[in-house]
């Protein structure tokens, strides 16, 4: 059986490679539209949820990684945050809450396999929205990812670490077209500052890969509606041939 991807292993390097922040503008502008409660589902180590708790949002952020989330809990108690933090497989969300904003940022809805826990996650995403709220899950365009899914040996990059050390990344990823599944390995590997090797890790890689029609016949079946469809995170249309992801923005449709 195909397994998820276990960020408990790299926990402790993963803020060194993902240090990216080309999304967080986005989620901070949409969470000030809605003025209530925000709910981040997949939050990690909060790359997204302490701009967002430092912007002044009300969030409330979940992850199934005890150790991504304790180095979240770390930075909120450091920047003299508050949140509401809990370790729970979102495919069975239960918090007695309901939010004005559900955001699925970084593409991480892929890394749910089973086709019947994605059906789970959105019933669970729509019975904790408000009737007037706002759901936003973001996801790789298909056509663009695979360009990189090829079965090479690809270099994800060279990345400084705190000890002055250098930390090197690789990658391989195939595609299962009949599961629509990438698997594969990214191996990391720690260098002194003297570029000598002194430690080795390797993750198994696997997420799912959704098609564009296929997503949006779940949200339907979910109960959602389509308020908007981006291709970045400049809110420009999603075009197939050439925007690298597929934003959806929706929201509960009355007529269901």
């Amino acid at each position: 059986m195909i397994k998820p991807i276990q960020f408990d292993n790299v926990a402790d390097l993963y803020d060194y490679y993902v240090n990216v922040n080309f999304d967080v503008e986005f989620f901070i502008n949409e969470a000030k539209k809605v003025n209530g409660k925000v709910l981040e589902l997949t939050s990690g180590t909060g790359r997204i949820s302490i701009p967002l708790l430092k912007a002044g949002i009300n969030l409330t952020c979940v992850d199934f990684s005890e150790r991504m989330l304790a180095y979240l809990k770390k930075k909120i108690r450091e920047n003299g945050l508050k949140s509401p933090i809990h370790k729970m497989d979102i495919t069975e969300l239960a918090l007695n809450e309901k939010y004005d904003l559900i955001i699925i940022p970084f593409n991480s809805l892929s890394e749910i396999l089973e086709t019947e826990k994605h059906k789970n996650t959105l019933d669970r995403v729509y019975e904790h929205l408000t009737d007037t709220g706002v759901f936003i899950c973001t996801m790789h365009n298909p056509q663009i990812r695979l360009k990189t899914v090829d079965g090479v040996l690809r270099l994800m990059g060279q990345y400084q670490m705190e000890n002055e050390g250098i930390m090197l990344i690789q990658y391989v990823f195939n595609y299962n077209h009949s599961t629509q599944i990438v698997s594969g390995i990214q191996f990391y590997e720690g260098y002194d500052k003297g570029h000598n090797l002194v430690w080795k890790k390797f993750l198994n890689i696997n997420f799912y890969l959704f098609q564009k029609e296929e997503f949006q016949g779940l949200i339907e079946r979910s109960g959602f509606k389509i308020i908007d469809l981006y291709g970045d995170y400049k809110y420009s249309s999603f075009d197939e041939e050439i925007s690298p992801y597929i934003i959806w923005k929706l929201k509960k449709d009355k007529a269901k």
